[in-house]
Formats: structure tokens, sequence, C-alpha cells
């Protein structure tokens, strides 16, 4: 295949888990929760921290009819990501190294978000989920209920098109649900996004997205004379699910997270390889991934 992904073994480029409440945290107890993840996650690699900003006015939660607070997260290019809050109230840590950041916690009191590009296997990835976040969801389990529980995977596979035209239908299936039926039969750029509500237990709203984005990207090499750039073509896989409580009280211990990711990791490994080929999927080992 002529199509390499992210890394050797997968494409995963980034990985996340957001978790939002069904109401913020009480305020005295979440300063309380700031200044106890301020000094525990130093030791953890954690030694870049900043404070977030304002926080955003409560909307209409359709699915219960109420006023709820929605944290507003986005993820621009090379991974940034931005969250609101109010100064002092929220707060996001982060590793750095080789001038990348490779892990990243936000702390608002109406949402919790870790995200990291390190993904190796599904249970190292949540092995670092419990040691980062399992004390603080611990604490918060007493003061708030989790309403949304959301994990979302970025995938990438990139090739040189200096000689050859780009095969998407090497990586793409076709006839696939979560497809445009051109997209594997096209060689320019183009941009699908697929969402769904999944079946899910009667408690629980699933909602399923998978978007990709065909794009150029610098690809860079070393010959003979030095350090090089050249343009690729890239296929960016963002996968999304999301489950979202009918009823006030879901979720409420550690345990019961982690089970709900489970469910949700299985579930965007069968939505990704609907999406991709045998081929592909062989390459990234998606069948046996952890």
């Amino acid at each position: 295949m002529r199509w390499k992904p992210a890394h050797e073994t997968h494409a995963i480029e980034r990985v996340g888990i957001t978790l939002q409440f069904s109401e913020p945290a009480p305020a005295k107890a979440w300063i309380a929760i700031l200044d106890d993840v301020t000094t525990r996650l130093p030791p953890l690699g954690f030694n870049n921290q900043r404070d977030l900003g304002p926080l955003p006015q409560p909307q209409v939660d359709p699915v219960r009819g109420k006023n709820v607070f929605f944290g507003q997260i986005s993820v621009g290019l090379g991974g940034m990501v931005t969250m609101s809050g109010h100064p002092g109230d929220a707060k996001a840590f982060s590793v750095s190294s080789g001038g990348k950041v490779r892990e990243e916690v936000f702390f608002h009191r109406h949402t919790i978000s870790y995200w990291t590009i390190e993904y190796e296997r599904w249970s190292s990835f949540l092995d670092r989920f419990r040691d980062v976040l399992g004390e603080t969801l611990e604490k918060l389990s007493a003061l708030v209920d989790i309403h949304v529980i959301k994990l979302e995977y970025w995938d990438r596979f990139v090739q040189d098109v200096s000689d050859v035209k780009p095969d998407y239908a090497e990586v793409l299936r076709e006839n696939s649900p979560y497809l445009p039926s051109f997209g594997p039969k096209e060689t320019n750029l183009w941009h699908s996004h697929v969402g769904h509500f999944a079946d899910s237990p009667e408690d629980v709203r699933r909602l399923i997205n998978l978007n990709v984005d065909i794009i150029d990207l610098p690809i860079e090499y070393v010959d003979e004379e030095g350090p090089k750039s050249k343009v690729g073509r890239s296929i960016g896989i963002y996968s999304m699910a999301q489950d979202a409580s009918v009823t006030r009280h879901d979720m409420p211990t550690l345990a019961m997270n982690i089970n709900q990711l489970d469910i949700l990791h299985r579930l965007l490994k069968n939505v990704l390889e609907s999406a991709i080929t045998e081929t592909a999927a062989a390459r990234i080992s998606l069948s046996i991934q952890g």
C-alpha cells in the first residue's frame, strides 16, 4: 500500500476524552479541586499551566429541555486546543517535549477533557487517563453527575503524490455508510461529514460522527543534501462517539465511566473498520489493536 499511516503500527495522531457535567461543580469545592490538581499533576509531567477564558452562557439541553452549561472546546491546526472558562476558575495543564505539546488536560467547572498524541494501546491509554484524572473524578462524583461522555480519534494516512495520482480507494472503502459515494473514486481534494444517532440503551442518546478531510501536507525528509520538504496528499479521518444521559443520574463513578469508554472505543473501532479497506485496516492492525 502506497499510503503510510501516521505511525508505524497505527494511524492515530490524537485521541481525546471529554466529560461534561449536568451542572457546574460547586464553586468552593471546585477551587479545592483545582488546588489539588495543581499540586498533583506536575509529578506526572504536566509542568505547563495556563488559565482559560470567560464562561459561556447556559444553553437549552435538547434532551432534558432545561438550561445547562456546555463547554466550548475547539481544536485548531497543530492540535492546539482552546476552551472557555473564568480566569482562575478553569485551568489547562500540558506535557511538552521537542517543542510539541504531547498531552493536555482541561479543568472547567462543567467540563473536563484529556488529550494526547502519545497512543500505543487502548489499555495503556486508559491507565494514563486513570493516573491523570481518576482521583479528581472520584471527588467530583459526590458533587455532580456526568451528563455527556465523548471519545474522539484523529487518524491519518499520507501518500507522496509527486509521481502518482492518489488512489483513495486503497484506504477508503467503497459503499461505506460513513462516506460519500464519490469519495473513494475522487482524485482531487474533498471533505465529508457524516453523523447519526445510533442504537443505544433507553437512558442514553448516542451520537456518531465520521469526518474525512483530504488535504495536501508537507512531507519532511532528508537526503544527501540535507533536510527537505515535498507535498503529500493526506487522508485525515476524525471519528467520534458521544453518549448523552437522558436521566438525571448517570455514570457517577470512575469504574462506570471507564466501562462506558470501553463501549465507545469498541464502537469506534467498528466504525473505522467499516470506513477503510481491509488492506488499510491490516496495515494498522485494527482488528488486533487493544
